[in-house]
């Protein structure tokens, strides 16, 4: 697996898939989709062996079909696992078949993690037990013929240099670099560290897994008992803190996500996102030497999509008169479905697919088990309440490469939700 920062540079016959949001084991709001993204995934392993074309329509730029190169590497950009919101035996369900197939793909795979799989950075290499002679290579997990990678916040990684300040690594392909992240870092929700108490608040309430509703059940009794005799001394006060530490945790995944979501009923707000991403760049900057040409930022986190493509149309959306960032931003929506009606999701099992000539949006069709393609121009009208499908003639072009039909009901409506 290429490591170092020169190495950065995808070969031309190459591709990049990235895929965010899973949730593979969710027993919550959310739904992973394992046997969708085991198909896609067995797919993906026969592009590695086997050429495939696309159709482009009338946004190929003259170019009818795309022919899809086989992937160098598969990035996992965030919250793959759920690691809040599950049981050991959903997870163990949802994610035997996912390193099966990993194992038999070619391809290297970057795994970032996210807010809710962020527990795995327990597994991450710890440089100050590095020895000098370990190759980098062995920082990384064996799966099949390649490695698996992964990784705590940005890929590339910084690199550390013995003076000064980090500089910022980008992945270059063709004339475009790319940075990989989860996005979480851009959610004000997620700026103070309490969040990072979630796993563990799961792994307590897994531990007596349905039994733990006898101690909700004795804990109330001992309650009401207190309250209504006032009979209490030290040892029964012991007894209630340890009821209440078995209990609380175990209430909190249980109820919290719903209660949850009932307060915060919109996923993704899109001018506080973009604002939070442009105090992250900020802080940065602080950090680390950012290089000056333009890089496209891809991340997921929000479950939806969005496509900015310069710092005017950054500027406008927020009304500001300027930021430093210099770039195009790109949020890849989830292979999960949100259960809640008021925040479904309309595109649903998007990849984003990065080769020397570019980058491209990419449904999977789950009924036909193939891709099909997203135009760009489409999100973003999208984005403005516009309607997309206006007429027949375009719900055909849409039908002529691929688009599911109710996926073309679905855009005929006016709505800002992708």
């Amino acid at each position: 697996m290429k490591d170092d920062a020169e190495d950065n540079v995808l070969d031309d016959s190459k591709s990049i898939i990235v895929i965010a949001d899973t949730h593979l084991g969710s027993t919550g709001t959310v739904a992973s989709r394992p046997i969708l993204l085991s198909r896609f995934l067995q797919w993906m392993k026969t592009l590695e062996s086997q050429p495939y074309s696309v159709k482009m329509g009338k946004w190929g730029n003259g170019i009818q079909e795309k022919a899809l190169k086989p992937p160098e590497k598969l990035i996992l950009l965030g919250d793959i696992l759920e690691l809040w919101d599950s049981t050991n035996h959903t997870l163990e369900a949802c994610t035997r078949f996912l390193f099966n197939t990993l194992s038999e793909t070619k391809c290297d795979k970057i795994y970032i993690l996210g807010n809710h799989d962020d527990d795995l950075s327990e597994i991450l290499w710890n440089e100050e037990f590095q020895l000098k002679n370990l190759k980098s290579v062995e920082r990384d997990y064996p799966i099949g013929e390649s490695y698996l990678k992964p990784i705590s916040g940005l890929f590339p990684e910084t690199s550390k240099p013995e003076n000064g300040k980090e500089e910022l690594n980008v992945y270059k392909a063709g004339e475009e670099t790319y940075l990989f992240l989860h996005g979480h870092e851009f959610d004000g929700l997620f700026t103070l560290p309490s969040w990072k108490w979630m796993p563990h608040f799961r792994d307590v309430a897994q531990a007596f897994g349905g039994y733990t509703w006898v101690f909700v059940a004795i804990l109330i009794l001992d309650v009401f008992s207190i309250l209504f005799t006032g009979n209490y001394n030290l040892q029964s006060l012991m007894i209630l803190l340890l009821l209440t530490s078995i209990s609380l945790p175990f209430l909190i995944i249980y109820f919290g996500r719903n209660i949850w979501n009932s307060l915060r009923t919109k996923k993704y707000k899109r001018k506080s996102g973009l604002d939070g991403f442009v105090k992250w760049w900020s802080h940065l900057q602080g950090k680390v030497n950012v290089p000056e040409n333009p890089m496209n930022i891809i991340y997921g986190h929000t479950h939806l999509t969005d496509h900015v493509d310069s710092p005017n149309e950054l500027n406008n959306i927020l009304n500001i008169k300027e930021v430093s960032f210099n770039g195009t931003l790109l949020n890849i929506p989830a292979w999960s479905k949100d259960l809640t009606l008021e925040r479904q999701e309309v595109l649903q099992a998007v990849f984003l697919y990065i080769d020397n000539e570019g980058y491209r949006f990419f449904g999977w069709d789950w009924v036909s088990f193939r891709p099909f393609l997203i135009p760009k121009e489409l999100i973003k009208q999208r984005r403005k309440n516009e309607v997309v499908v206006k007429n027949a003639v375009i719900k055909r072009q849409l039908a002529d490469i691929g688009w599911p039909d109710p996926l073309i009901e679905e855009w005929e409506k006016v709505s800002d939700i992708i």
